[in-house]
């Protein structure tokens, strides 16, 4: 994931922070109450690979309500009680959301989608490098 994916968490993580307190904390707070949603889907399909996907977002409980605590308690210029300086807070918010980053990637795992875009994506880069006309590729295989 290189620079780049890194880079574009910790520019939305100071998006939230920017949006000023109690914004950030409304902001989350939706998220929250879109959970019956997920669980509705969960129950529908019987809550097949719940666990697992529980094991995987666990990394996105605790970063939600960090990120409104950081709000709060961050400088003023951005709506909060002022306890994190302005500069250092927002210093903060990019280790944070480069812990919660890495916390994320290292607990996600592979789905059946993935892999199947992947098996695409070999498909597609063999073809693209063969040389040959969609037809011709398609029969020589």
């Amino acid at each position: 994931m290189g620079v780049i994916a890194p880079f574009a968490f910790v520019c939305a993580s100071l998006i939230l922070y920017w949006a000023k307190w109690p914004l950030t904390g409304e902001i989350i707070l939706l998220m929250i109450v879109a959970l019956p949603v997920f669980f509705y889907f969960q129950a529908k399909s019987g809550f097949t690979g719940f666990n697992q996907d529980l094991k995987a977002a666990w990394w996105l409980v605790a970063y939600l309500p960090g990120m409104a605590i950081l709000s709060l308690i961050g400088s003023k210029q951005f709506g909060g009680m002022g306890l994190l300086p302005y500069g250092w807070d927002m210093l903060v918010v990019i280790v944070f959301s480069l812990v919660f980053y890495y916390w994320g990637v290292h607990t996600g795992y592979r789905s059946a989608y993935l892999d199947e875009r992947d098996t695409i994506r070999a498909k597609e880069a063999e073809y693209a490098t063969s040389g040959l006309s969609g037809e011709e590729w398609m029969s020589a295989r």
